[in-house]
């Protein structure tokens, strides 16, 4: 049993010969026997093996989305009434073309977490997490768009070639928040608390991500604030399960509401 995710046992009810704890898996009460170990009880209520080719499948899956929603987006926003949220600080950011190496990372970044990520529960809420986060950021671009002024002058050679052919992609908008730093930090979060090793790794990617945006001039810092507040609230959201506050928050509203009315 590795990390918080795999901590099913939170609590007991004793009554009589039966035992319950409550697995945070399924959320509800499971009955045991009272002379069972600890080993037999996590092996009884945690199933939580996953293949290396559904991991892969899934992850494709992910990139899928990631590619269609992004590109949607992109051609659906008329750069004529996209804002603008350059600031002094952006302009004075040197644009650095051989940061176009890591700005790519992302691409290997909903790959790894299939070959780290061994709990079955853990990969598919951020196979969740990651899907909802690229919905939620693409329709912000739709509804908030965005323009990222291009760098002044494209270099020759080979790093050219790359920024000439992302550009001819990638129109200059759904800037706000960045995709590229949130589908990069999301998976950094759980991978750092699965596999302290692999997480370290993890961060200098993120980092390097981050930076990248910035120096590539695909992104402005306010972008990027975007994408860490987005990736932040989806691990929070679904690693966390902070949408069953959310429901009990909107449950408790609905039955006060219900009591009032019912009392006028």
């Amino acid at each position: 049993m590795n990390g918080v995710w795999n901590a099913i046992k939170e609590f007991e009810v004793f009554s009589g010969q039966k035992v319950y704890i409550f697995d945070n898996y399924r959320l509800s009460f499971i009955e045991i026997k009272k002379d069972v170990s600890m080993n037999t009880i996590n092996n009884q209520t945690d199933d939580d093996s996953i293949s290396l080719v559904a991991k892969l499948g899934f992850s494709m899956i992910l990139y899928a989305l990631f590619a269609v929603a992004y590109l949607t987006a992109n051609r659906l926003i008329d750069i004529n009434r996209c804002h603008s949220l350059t600031t002094t600080l952006d302009n004075l950011t040197p644009f650095i073309p051989a940061f176009i190496i890591p700005y790519l990372f992302i691409y290997v970044f909903t790959l790894l977490p299939a070959l780290i990520i061994k709990s079955r529960k853990v990969f598919l809420k951020t196979i969740t997490g990651g899907g909802l986060l690229i919905i939620a950021s693409a329709t912000i671009f739709v509804i908030y768009p965005v323009h990222v002024p291009r760098p002044p002058e494209i270099p020759a050679g080979f790093l050219g070639w790359i920024f000439n052919s992302l550009h001819w992609v990638d129109k200059p908008v759904c800037g706000f928040p960045s995709l590229h730093v949130g589908i990069t930090l999301f998976p950094t979060l759980i991978v750092f608390r699965e596999n302290r090793k692999w997480g370290w790794f993890f961060v200098v990617m993120a980092i390097l991500t981050f930076f990248s945006t910035l120096l590539t001039k695909q992104h402005v810092i306010y972008d990027v604030l975007g994408g860490i507040f987005m990736a932040f609230l989806m691990d929070w959201l679904v690693m966390k399960n902070g949408y069953l506050r959310i429901m009990s928050i909107c449950r408790t509203v609905f039955d006060n509401i219900r009591q009032y009315e019912a009392g006028s």
